[in-house]
């Protein structure tokens, strides 16, 4: 319908247009259509968020997001985890929580599984349940590269086995060879790590 078709193009004009006027515009048009239409609240959010840096705005559509669905939509939840591990750095456990809630709305999401595991290891130093819940996000998810990308620095920086790290750095540029951030990931690794700077280049 309607929203679904505004929603879309809000998205196309932020992310593919950088016409964040428009996008704006969309995203209204797309909830005075339907304004409890979950794939709207929260791209409406992560634009607020990501292209505006509205962190208010974007709070209320996480919300607006959450009480139209429950709490049963794990991306969901993942992401609302995510922006209030950003933006509430101090409610480590109330984060926490809600990282748990996703997991329990969906136990096998490996991006919610690799960002709990990051919040673990880097906020709480919890780094054995950290390796425990990446090694999951991967049996959930083998070719995504973020996620390889994000467990082999962290075996490199944490837990610093150097030989599994250059292991999962290159299943993550197998993956996606394209991928910048963990191109550069992988630069810094051999660079610093290995002290192969010729390979780094």
């Amino acid at each position: 319908g309607g929203a679904e078709v505004a929603g879309n193009y809000a998205v196309f004009l932020a992310h593919i247009q950088g016409d964040l006027t428009g996008a704006e515009e969309y995203f209204q048009r797309a909830l005075e259509a339907d304004p409890t239409r979950v794939e709207t609240l929260i791209n409406y959010a992560h634009f607020l968020e990501l292209c505006l840096t509205d962190d208010d705005r974007a709070q209320e559509a996480f919300e607006r997001a959450l009480a139209a669905c429950g709490s049963s939509n794990a991306p969901l939840l993942g992401s609302y985890a995510l922006f209030r591990a950003r933006t509430h750095e101090e409610d480590a456990e109330e984060n926490k929580q809600l990282f748990q809630r996703a997991l329990e709305a969906d136990p096998t999401n490996g991006p919610n599984l690799a960002a709990f595991a990051t919040f673990l290891s880097g906020v709480l130093g919890q780094n054995e349940q950290a390796d425990v819940l990446f090694r999951r996000s991967i049996e959930s998810s083998p070719s995504d590269a973020s996620i390889l990308g994000a467990y082999a620095s962290f075996v490199a920086e944490v837990l610093h086995d150097n030989d599994s790290a250059e292991v999962y750095f290159r299943r993550a540029l197998e993956a996606a060879p394209d991928h910048t951030v963990n191109l550069g990931r992988f630069a810094y690794f051999l660079h610093a790590v290995r002290g192969d700077h010729h390979a780094a280049d």
